[in-house]
């Protein structure tokens, strides 16, 4: 399925599932109790092991530890990589440096080892586990005034991730792999895992124009160096285009700061708790893997509170969704008049709704099956726009 394709949210308890897996192949219990007994210095018997559900990255083990004389519980989180990870480091440090600079609730990090060498043969994190209700579980069952008290919170964590500003791009990384202390580090393209020999984005200052023309070469460099298909620079080439004429329509300002973007800001990663018939608190915010610093374009309504269909890329449906009641129409009202100009801009302009999806895989490269139905259909969206600038020709390597 076409990850812009709409889903029905009506179905957002198989959609949360497909997303969020319980592992099967998870290393034995025995050998976490071992490392949790060690790092918490408890006997194994006091050590608790709960499967939980993982992304398709992660496994996700719960941890509870008994504490002496009582039935209190300390209770944590593992998260290790399915398989051979490039940037589990990465992950570490998006959580630390986040949690530095976000009033919302995040874990934190009580200890990481990112090395293979090690008791579980992978790297891993344990983090402290905060408590809630996924908001993916309970979402269709909220009331209309607790939806509207959680579409003020929601607001108001989008608006505090996109105050996070940096001259630089990138991403957090860990300055070096024995302390907890973060900085801004290259983005590392194709985005991913198991990549072979990813290219570092610069992370000198830099306009947003020359960061997006920067993440095109990459993808030619990496392209030429892993004898990618020959029509894979044509997408790279057609989307420099799209990117100098963002900035010609303002879309790319040359003052303009890079912007902290979640990446992955869905309800199956925000957790709550109901107070009562009017609140709903935000508890905690989740998953911060795909967390950059990037250009504004990047930011994102969330859409997923007042429609009935939503996208599953990120802020692909921000611009032309329309409510289908009174009811979540009001939600939307709440979303606009608690939302900044130049913040609203992005989110509902149909060239940055244009310009997320190009971004996307700018950052991630293009996938093997339907390859270039992807930067066909950005193509075409970009013409209905501006019909004076059709690139197909540069797709198509017509000169």
């Amino acid at each position: 399925m076409d990850p812009s394709e709409p889903i029905d949210s009506s179905g957002i308890f198989s959609a949360s599932l497909a997303m969020r897996q319980v592992h099967t192949k998870c290393p034995d219990d025995k050998v976490l109790q071992s490392i949790a007994s060690k790092l918490f210095k408890t006997p194994c018997k006091k050590v608790k092991i709960e499967k939980m559900h993982g992304g398709n990255f992660n496994y996700v083990t719960g941890v509870d530890i008994q504490e002496d004389r009582s039935y209190r519980q300390n209770r944590y989180i593992f998260r290790y990589p399915c398989d051979d990870s490039l940037d589990f480091a990465d992950e570490v440090a998006a959580i630390l440096g986040v949690r530095a600079t976000i009033s919302f609730p995040v874990p934190e990090v009580v200890s990481y080892d990112i090395r293979k060498e090690n008791e579980l043969g992978r790297p891993y994190m344990v983090q402290s586990r905060i408590e809630g209700t996924d908001l993916v579980s309970i979402l269709n069952f909220l009331s209309i005034a607790q939806k509207q008290s959680l579409t003020k919170k929601v607001i108001s964590l989008c608006n505090e991730i996109a105050s996070i500003k940096s001259k630089s791009p990138g991403r957090y990384c860990l300055q070096d792999l024995s302390s907890k202390k973060v900085r801004i580090g290259p983005l590392r393209i194709p985005l991913g895992r198991g990549e072979k020999n990813p290219l570092g984005i610069s992370t000198r200052q830099q306009t947003s124009l020359q960061f997006m023309l920067s993440l095109c070469d990459a993808q030619v460099t990496y392209s030429k160096r892993n004898a990618s298909y020959s029509q894979d620079e044509n997408v790279w080439k057609a989307f420099s285009m799209i990117s100098r004429s963002l900035h010609r329509h303002g879309f790319l300002p040359d003052d303009e700061s890079f912007q902290l973007c979640h990446g992955d800001l869905w309800p199956w990663n925000i957790l709550v708790e109901v107070e009562g018939p009017t609140s709903v608190q935000i508890t905690g915010v989740l998953d911060w893997d795909f967390a950059m610093f990037a250009p504004g374009f990047m930011y994102t309504a969330p859409t997923w509170l007042w429609t009935t269909f939503w996208g599953r890329s990120v802020g692909v449906s921000s611009g032309p969704d329309i409510p289908f009641d009174k009811k979540l129409q009001d939600l939307r009202d709440t979303w606009i008049e608690n939302t900044d100009d130049v913040l609203r801009k992005y989110a509902i302009a149909p060239e940055c709704v244009v310009a997320r999806k190009m971004f996307w895989i700018l950052c991630e490269g293009l996938p093997e099956e339907n390859r270039y139905a992807q930067p066909h259909h950005i193509i075409k969206e970009w013409q209905k726009i501006y019909p004076q600038e059709n690139y197909m020709y540069v797709l198509e390597g017509r000169n």
